[in-house]
């Protein structure tokens, strides 16, 4: 997803070798969830989702064309946001991963013929 090389000589031999680095996401083995299980992860995927968007609209007053323009309405909408997105971080944690990163190194080392 994100490739990073690097040329070098890795092993000082006067050979340029190569350090090559890489980000991926999966999707991780989850177990099996219940009926029960299934329809409580359903219910906070559909509040994070108001959530995101209530967070999203305290942004754009904050940034967008028609963003606030008072230190006192810049405050309340700044605390507004932060108690918004604690909420929206809770509910993120109790959810299971819908993915996981991983990152990868591999270093080529030529050889002298």
């Amino acid at each position: 997803m994100r490739s990073k090389i690097c040329v070098t000589d890795w092993n000082e031999n006067g050979l340029l070798d190569l350090l090559v680095g890489d980000f991926a996401r999966q999707k991780p083995d989850l177990p099996e969830f219940t009926d029960e299980q299934k329809a409580e992860h359903e219910k906070m995927r559909k509040e994070l989702e108001t959530v995101s968007e209530n967070y999203r609209t305290l942004s754009e007053k904050l940034h967008g064309k028609d963003r606030v323009r008072t230190k006192e309405q810049i405050e309340q909408i700044e605390k507004e946001q932060d108690d918004v997105f604690k909420h929206m971080m809770e509910l993120r944690s109790k959810l299971p991963a819908e993915y996981e990163r991983h990152g990868w190194v591999w270093l080529f080392l030529r050889k002298k013929i």
